[in-house]
């Protein structure tokens, strides 16, 4: 991507946002740039329930059914949480992808200190462009499927993380002061529907979450 990263204010970072924001695309960009290890929340999950990811970016297309069933009762995602934790406690820089960790703050206020948090806002219509250029050629979704499942993963998602853990991830700024988090509108980086436009987007929007993150680090 070009562009170097200085470290944020705490030793990890943490990337959060809608469903297909881009959270995992820049973690594991952020990751390889500071050469440490990327963690995803989704995969932390998907290995407590048993689900085999075939990585070809249609999982919550595919299978949102099933994983909303088996984290009903909210034990998956509090053993994801545990395991979040304990790795944010450790010594080793990472680059977390994860809704639930910022939230945490509340009850573990010593995390301010050990991380930075950014979020990636975007609109759902530009999160759908995205979603059918990374499932490829081959995509039988229409935008209008593609819009209507991401927001129904939305939906799920702050019910069940509401109904565990008591928090509405719609309203993110409840719960940080205003210098506890970046924020960047990746939504404004979705130049048009096609792979090349999506591409450079992708690019430009890298650009600057690496700018901003190093403006934070330096006090700027």
């Amino acid at each position: 991507m070009g562009s170097s990263v200085r470290g944020g204010t705490g030793r990890h970072i943490c990337i959060f946002g809608l469903t297909a924001a881009g959270k995992t695309t820049h973690a594991k960009l952020l990751a390889q740039q500071l050469d440490c290890d990327y963690v995803s929340a989704s995969q932390l999950m998907f290995d407590e329930i048993g689900y085999r990811d075939p990585g070809d970016h249609g999982t919550w297309i595919r299978s949102a059914s099933e994983i909303s069933a088996k984290r009903e009762d909210g034990s998956v995602d509090r053993e994801v949480n545990r395991k979040l934790l304990a790795l944010a406690r450790a010594p080793d820089r990472i680059v977390f992808d994860s809704w639930t960790l910022p939230f945490m703050l509340r009850e573990t206020p010593d995390l301010r200190q050990a991380i930075t948090f950014l979020r990636l806002d975007s609109d759902v219509r530009s999160r759908a462009v995205r979603s059918l250029v990374s499932l490829g050629a081959g995509a039988v979704l229409s935008m209008a499927d593609a819009t209507r499942l991401i927001s129904e993963k939305d939906a799920s998602s702050r019910q069940i993380f509401a109904r565990t853990f008591g928090f509405d991830i719609f309203r993110p700024a409840d719960y940080f002061g205003p210098r506890e988090q970046l924020t960047v509108d990746v939504g404004s980086f979705v130049y048009g529907v096609n792979p090349d436009q999506v591409r450079h987007g992708v690019s430009d929007a890298h650009r600057c979450i690496v700018s901003r993150i190093s403006e934070w680090a330096g006090g700027v």
